[in-house]
Parts: C-alpha cells; sequence; structure tokens
C-alpha cells in the first residue's frame, strides 16, 4: 500500500502570467494547495497580511512592479518570521542577501523539477497543515486570495 505524498501550501508571487499558469498547472497536478498569486510585492504582502491561515512556503519572484520581491519578503518576514520562502530570479545579484534570510534561491529559468525539489527540499517532514480550507477553495479571504 502507497502513502499519499502531502506537499504544503504555496504562494505564488510573480509578475510573468505565463510563468504563473505554468506553476499553477504543476501545483493542481501535484495537489499542491495554491493559497494565493500576487503580480508585485504589494500584492503579495497585502494577502500574506490578510490569510487566516498562511502559506507554508512563499515562492517570490525579484523584479516586479510596485515592489521587489526582495522588499517583499522583508515585509513578509516582519508579519511573520517563520515563513519560507523559494526565491526564484533571473537577478542573481540579490541571491546572498536571501539565502542570508533563509530562502531557497533559484536562478530563472529554473525548471519546474528543480522547483519541486526545493518544494520537497522545504517541506521535509510536512503533515499537510497548512492547506487552505481541506479543498473548498475558499479562505474567506478578500478577492484574490482564495485558495486555487
Amino acid at each position: 500500500m502507497s502513502e499519499a505524498r502531502l506537499y504544503p501550501s504555496v504562494a505564488i508571487v510573480d509578475d510573468e502570467q505565463d510563468l504563473v499558469d505554468v506553476y499553477t498547472r504543476l501545483f493542481r497536478l501535484k495537489k499542491i494547495t495554491v493559497c494565493f498569486v500576487a503580480g508585485n510585492g504589494q500584492e503579495a504582502v497585502d494577502a500574506y497580511r490578510q490569510s487566516r491561515v498562511k502559506p507554508d512556503i512563499v515562492i517570490m519572484d525579484n523584479r516586479m512592479p510596485l515592489m521587489n520581491g526582495l522588499d517583499a519578503m522583508k515585509a513578509i518576514m516582519a508579519i511573520d518570521r517563520k515563513a519560507r520562502f523559494i526565491f526564484m530570479s533571473a537577478d542573481a545579484s540579490v541571491r546572498e542577501q536571501v539565502t542570508a534570510m533563509g530562502a531557497l534561491f533559484l536562478k530563472k529559468p529554473a525548471s519546474l523539477q528543480e522547483l519541486m525539489r526545493a518544494i520537497e527540499s522545504l517541506s521535509g517532514g510536512h503533515d499537510g497543515s497548512g492547506s487552505c480550507d481541506g479543498g473548498t477553495g475558499n479562505r474567506g479571504n478578500s478577492p484574490g486570495t482564495a485558495c486555487l
């Protein structure tokens, strides 16, 4: 008898809609709950603050409008010091800063296999308790922050 693999919940923060669509499809196939999607750092901070159940992992880009990923990561960590990040960016100049803050860094373009390995690395021993709502797709959050 095989056991179902449990993955953590995630948030996707990226202004490239094509990438967001690919990540979202991948996570649906892998049965990973997407708690919210944000197109810039400010949206991510607002969505994180408003979320009753926080995502286990935030997948963060750096170069985005309004607020970059590094500043958004700092703001989210000020809200929740336990927040975990996979920082995916073509901007390798932030690698040292984000890894010093505890994030895993993947240089874009990263493969979907690399992303899944990073999620597995950060979710070691995860018990699935970070899912948004047990599968109903609604966390009672503001528009744009419901689970997908």
